[in-house]
């Protein structure tokens, strides 16, 4: 059987939660992450733009195979 995968992007611990998205591919979880980082950024009165906001709470992409067992952080 032919191994399947997906894209996992996340800003672990950004806003005391953390925003983590999976999507068919890593420029779409990008997107949606970035996109929902700037709404909880617009609700929490931040100023950070998405780059620095990634850069500076560790953020990630990695491509993650469908049916694999991962430890709580996709490793």
């Amino acid at each position: 059987m032919r191994k399947q995968y997906l894209w996992m992007a996340c800003i672990p611990l950004i806003f005391g939660y953390g925003l983590i998205v999976v999507d068919k591919s890593e420029e779409l979880a990008l997107k949606a992450l970035k996109a929902e980082y700037y709404k909880w950024r617009n609700f929490r009165n931040g100023h950070h733009t998405f780059k620095q906001a990634f850069e500076n709470w560790s953020g990630r992409s990695e491509r993650i195979e469908i049916g694999k067992v991962y430890n709580e952080d996709f490793s």
